[in-house]
């Protein structure tokens, strides 16, 4: 997802490698990036450990939490502070909301697909939601996914090789 045109915010780059993400819109960036070699074939980014992820808006270190991503669509859910202010990426069926200090702000249809954005959003919103969308993917899992890659690998989130 290289270059998007946002009607809202005109140009947005957003650039993805196996450990990093990172989001520019209109002088604003966030970058998302991943340390350690371990990764989660189901999240973009590669982990929802939050140990595991930094997030630097416009060089300022933020702060992120990603829920664990389980059976549950409210576990898909990732929230960042940056400065006093809460983002929250929220999945739904058919894309992800994202909302401000608890005020809904964008709707992402699609990764590579241009948010829809309410009045009152800005290119630092814009630069963090698409971070966000690019590095955790923007739809929950059906819980018969879930249960489905439950059933085929009853070992999830533990050691596999293990002598």
């Amino acid at each position: 997802m290289p270059r998007i045109t946002d009607e809202t915010h005109g140009t947005v780059v957003v650039t993805t490698t196996d450990t990093r993400v990172l989001a520019a819109v209109a002088g604003s960036a966030a970058e998302i990036s991943r340390r350690g070699d371990e990764v989660s074939p189901d999240v973009p980014i590669g982990t929802r450990d939050p140990e595991r992820l930094t997030l630097v808006v416009d060089g300022a270190r933020a702060r992120i939490a990603p829920g664990a991503g389980r059976l549950s669509r409210r576990s898909f859910r990732v929230e960042a502070w940056v400065d006093e202010v809460r983002y929250t990426l929220r999945p739904e069926d058919d894309g992800s909301a994202l909302s401000v200090d608890g005020a809904e702000r964008a709707f992402f249809p699609g990764v590579d697909i241009p948010a829809v954005w309410l009045p009152g959003s800005t290119p630092r919103d814009a630069a963090v939601g698409y971070a966000l969308a690019a590095a955790f993917g923007v739809r929950a899992r059906s819980v018969y996914d879930a249960v489905f890659s439950v059933a085929r690998d009853p070992v999830v989130g533990s050691q596999r090789n293990l002598p």
